[in-house]
């Protein structure tokens, strides 16, 4: 006898999974740094991703790092940049590693290529003990920066980068942005966004398993460790996807520093493009912040403006720079024509009185 599927049953649990799914990326979406900060922590001080992470038996590593395309720990955080008149990471940062000075110098001491691939990138399979031979540095003070790495963005507050106190809405200061040879380039203020993914070699786990080098005990606790690593990945590339995206978009006013040179963008087109509900962009947007390439820390909604936003840019722009004569419909025409915006005349008039100018009559 045949045994047809119920298929509204079906439908229904289908339903329920990809709603526990959107549920499950808001809250990791809406989940602060510092606490994101302290989950990374904890997974890495797992004794089984240690395990996988560094090697075991002769047996490759399980688990590498996949750096973000354009990314990078920014240096002046740590003093390795070079000509640094002021580190240009939130405050929080500085005063955080300002309290283990110590450290910091031995970071100085190592400079930046090495402190790159022995503890931000992991490059090398290298257990701490050869990690401290290489880098000349003694086993206690290679776990010592291994764990400032992991407790800087668990202490640092959500504060903006200046060092003016935190109005009533602050932000998380998540990167430098800027451009090289024509693509984006991102300096993290935080090692857990500048290491990048976790990259799970689930082929490499089948021989480790075969191998029988891991215990009962960590056979049973495998499984949710790798969940929760799949989660971190998560939260992390759709966070970063998003700021790439809008990077991306607003190359032009990036490079330029031209406020008019802003793109409109709908939230809703931009998450189609990237194949993410719209939800999930608008919490991705709130409480973070970058820092433009001329210094100045802004909201990541201000690199998705509404139309109307860059219309009045664009609007004002002009004014200022002589078309203080021109007429509604002209300055109409030019944003279709110049711009590639179409907005109706009266819409150019409302944006004329908004900006404190009387229409201009028409000859």
């Amino acid at each position: 006898m045949l045994i047809r599927p119920n298929l509204k049953i079906k439908s229904r649990l289908e339903r329920r999974l990809s709603l526990y799914g959107r549920i499950r990326m808001s809250n990791l979406i809406q989940m602060r740094e510092p606490e994101f900060a302290r989950e990374v922590a904890a997974i890495e001080r797992d004794p089984l991703f240690q395990t996988l992470f560094y090697g075991r038996g002769g047996l490759p590593r399980a688990i590498l790092r996949q750096r973000w395309p354009g990314g990078r720990l920014c240096g002046s955080c740590f003093g390795l940049a070079e000509n640094v008149a002021g580190s240009g990471a939130p405050a929080p940062v500085e005063e955080f590693l300002a309290r283990h000075a110590g450290l910091v110098s031995s970071i100085q001491q190592m400079g930046v290529e090495a402190f790159e691939r022995y503890f931000i990138h992991a490059s090398e399979p290298l257990p701490l003990e050869d990690i401290a031979r290489r880098t000349g540095l003694d086993l206690a003070e290679v776990r010592a920066i291994n764990d400032l790495l992991l407790e800087i963005g668990a202490h640092v507050a959500a504060q903006p980068a200046g060092r003016e106190p935190a109005p009533v809405r602050s932000f998380v200061c998540l990167a430098r942005v800027g451009w090289e040879e024509g693509l984006p380039t991102f300096e993290f203020f935080f090692p857990h966004w500048a290491r990048g993914l976790y990259q799970v070699r689930y082929d490499l786990l089948e021989q480790w398993k075969m191998k029988g080098i891991l215990s009962p005990r960590d056979m049973r606790r495998l499984p949710g460790l790798l969940r929760r690593i799949e989660a971190a990945n998560m939260r992390q590339n759709t966070l970063f996807r998003i700021v790439q995206g809008l990077v991306r978009l607003q190359s032009d006013f990036l490079v330029s520093h031209r406020t008019e040179l802003q793109h409109p963008i709908s939230q809703r087109q931009f998450a189609r493009t990237l194949q993410l509900s719209p939800s999930t962009v608008s919490r991705a947007l709130g409480g973070r912040s970058v820092l433009l390439p001329w210094g100045e820390e802004a909201p990541l909604l201000r690199l998705a403006p509404s139309r109307r936003q860059v219309v009045r840019a664009i609007v004002a722009a002009w004014l200022s720079g002589g078309a203080r004569r021109e007429t509604d419909a002209i300055l109409a025409a030019r944003l279709e024509t110049e711009c590639g915006i179409r907005v109706s005349r009266r819409t150019v008039t409302t944006v004329r009185h908004e900006l404190g100018l009387k229409t201009s009559a028409v000859p």
